[in-house]
């Protein structure tokens, strides 16, 4: 089994089939604990293979722009992990600041029409804008473009965002999300600057510090080392094929138990079984329109809530207690 996320759900799931697995990959190092703690996997059966990007030559950053350039990418949608809807109190507190400053915000999502209802006023000035989602070559000039990046998640196991900005020597204003003291990568003052989760204050403080074009330099050149040392492609592909290769040198469990969770959706599912009616759905050339990524493979088995609040004390704890 793969970890990619900090879901009460997936770790519920972990603890579910722990006597059926032979091993467990996890992206970030708080991951690994928590597969442990909460789990109930044996350490020996536990990885740590974290994401790698490529790492381009980077372009050198204008210092003398009037107009600092900040960027936020992602999902403009799961907020109880992405905490977009934090981003309208900052730039407010920015615009009593006055710095002089614009926001593009990357990307695509449920919540995108209430930012640009919170933020009518900045958007009629051409501070901020919104680009849609963009990937590759686009996505690429955008971080080009940028001095700052800023991230206001709960958790996060990598992200890969954050490393992508790195490597094309973009400062990094990141909130202490949930798994970041685990990886122990960013560091506050060093090579980004971090603010409480939640705290929209502490967050247009740090930015307004990158107004400054030596420190804005100094921690983007850091971080573009870190990121060079610990998170390039390479190194990620030769962790995964090193936890892979361990997990095959394991002595292979037995399937104790015939795995039966999935359960009818349906009447017709009800009446004749999933496999049978799967069989009529498909001769009919009957197809449900899913909603969402999980519609048709379930992410997980698991009926845990999202905010369960106690896997996010345990989570906090293991990560040293993250501020809120």
């Amino acid at each position: 089994m793969t970890l990619h996320g900090f879901s009460p759900r997936l770790y519920e799931d972990v603890l579910k089939y722990s006597q059926l697995l032979d091993g467990v990959i996890c992206t970030n190092k708080l991951g690994c604990v928590l597969a442990g703690q909460t789990g109930g996997m044996q350490k020996a059966r536990v990885y740590y293979a974290p994401y790698g990007v490529s790492v381009p030559e980077p372009k050198p950053k204008s210092a003398d722009k009037q107009t600092l350039r900040i960027i936020h990418v992602g999902r403009l949608g799961e907020n109880f992990q992405k905490r977009v809807t934090d981003i309208p109190a900052i730039i407010d507190l920015l615009d009593r600041s006055n710095l002089n400053y614009e926001l593009r915000i990357v990307g695509s999502g449920e919540e995108e029409a209430g930012l640009r209802e919170k933020m009518r006023a900045q958007i009629s000035k051409k501070k901020v804008s919104f680009t849609g989602a963009l990937f590759g070559e686009a996505l690429s000039k955008m971080y080009d473009w940028a001095d700052v990046m800023l991230l206001t998640s709960f958790w996060e196991t990598g992200p890969i965002v954050v490393w992508e900005a790195m490597v094309r020597k973009v400062a990094v204003v990141s909130s202490a999300y949930i798994g970041s003291k685990s990886e122990g990568s960013l560091i506050d003052g060093q090579n980004c600057f971090l603010f409480p989760v939640g705290d929209s204050k502490a967050a247009a403080e740090c930015l307004v510090k990158f107004a400054d074009p030596a420190l804005r330099a100094k921690l983007s050149e850091n971080g573009y080392k870190m990121v060079s040392d610990k998170y390039t492609r390479e190194r990620s592909v030769a962790m995964w094929t090193e936890a892979f290769s361990k997990i095959l040198l394991q002595p292979t469990r037995a399937l104790a138990r015939r795995i039966t969770d999935i359960g009818p959706s349906g009447r017709l599912d009800s009446f004749l079984g999933t496999s049978l009616a799967e069989g009529i759905r498909n001769i009919l050339g009957i197809r449900f329109e899913h909603s969402g990524p999980g519609g048709e493979w379930p992410h997980t088995y698991s009926g845990k809530a999202q905010d369960d609040k106690s896997f996010w004390e345990l989570a906090k704890t293991l990560d040293g207690g993250v501020i809120e």
